[in-house]
């Protein structure tokens, strides 16, 4: 974290020398200061960094929430990855092509090498909030990588701002990534903040229509605290709430 310069962006290909690392601390024999001064002693290696210039999505992945009148809920996101999969089915199911979330090519040490005993790596993040025990929110989107970041913002929204989940959705949706050196964001947020990350903290602004399927399409639910449920589908790809017709 104190290698984070917080006064201007910082160039993407700098971040893997940033990323945490449990393992000098896994046995407790060491310190944090006595970690950090070892590393002074050694010399950083290359690491092989690689810039999608173009970002392609496809419609292929789904999720949605579930509430019952007992409080049973489920957050659910299901993908086939690439649109159709592998292009093959059986039985009505297409197989999918998450394979490919492996790294093409191996780097020595890099967590997503195609290796015996993995699991290729995923960004959907089905997630339930709760609250003092409770079921409070329960939300998910597909969006490729801007999954956690259209999750994170909609928390942050609901718990800091104390939004409703129809603002939270509709919020205009931003994402910076280690792909791409831009940051990715929807129209609708104020004039001087762009400006503020261009001119000040010299980032570059890749601008969306509003709303963009880009970023996602949550579908949420609810638990007011008079014990209402209240579902939202997404603006960007069409999603819907529904309920059981009341007395059934």
């Amino acid at each position: 974290m104190m290698g984070i310069d917080l006064s201007k962006a910082s160039d993407p290909a700098t971040w893997a020398y940033r990323s945490g690392d449990p393992a000098p601390y896994d046995s407790g024999e060491k310190t944090y200061v006595e970690v950090m001064l070892e590393g002074l002693k050694e010399t950083p290696k290359p690491v092989a960094s690689r810039i999608l210039e173009d970002c392609v999505e496809s419609p292929s992945t789904t999720h949605f929430s579930v509430i019952d009148k007992h409080g049973n809920a489920i957050a659910w996101t299901q993908t086939i990855s690439a649109f159709f999969g592998t292009g093959d089915w059986i039985d009505g199911y297409f197989l999918n092509n998450e394979i490919g979330n492996f790294k093409s090519q191996f780097v020595e040490g890099d967590p997503q090498n195609m290796e015996p005993g993995k699991r290729p790596r995923t960004t959907i993040a089905p997630t339930i909030v709760e609250k003092d025990g409770e079921v409070r929110w329960i939300i998910g989107s597909p969006g490729a990588a801007r999954i956690v970041s259209t999750i994170v913002e909609m928390i942050v929204g609901l718990i800091d701002f104390d939004w409703s989940i129809e603002e939270a959705v509709k919020a205009p949706k931003f994402i910076g990534s280690d792909t791409y050196k831009e940051i990715h964001m929807e129209e609708g947020y104020p004039e001087g903040t762009v400006v503020f990350l261009e001119k000040i903290l010299g980032h570059k602004i890749k601008k969306y229509s509003y709303p963009d399927l880009f970023f996602g399409g949550p579908n949420v639910i609810s638990v007011e605290e008079d014990g209402v449920f209240v579902g939202m589908g997404s603006i960007r790809r069409n999603g819907a709430a529904a309920a059981p017709t009341s007395g059934k």
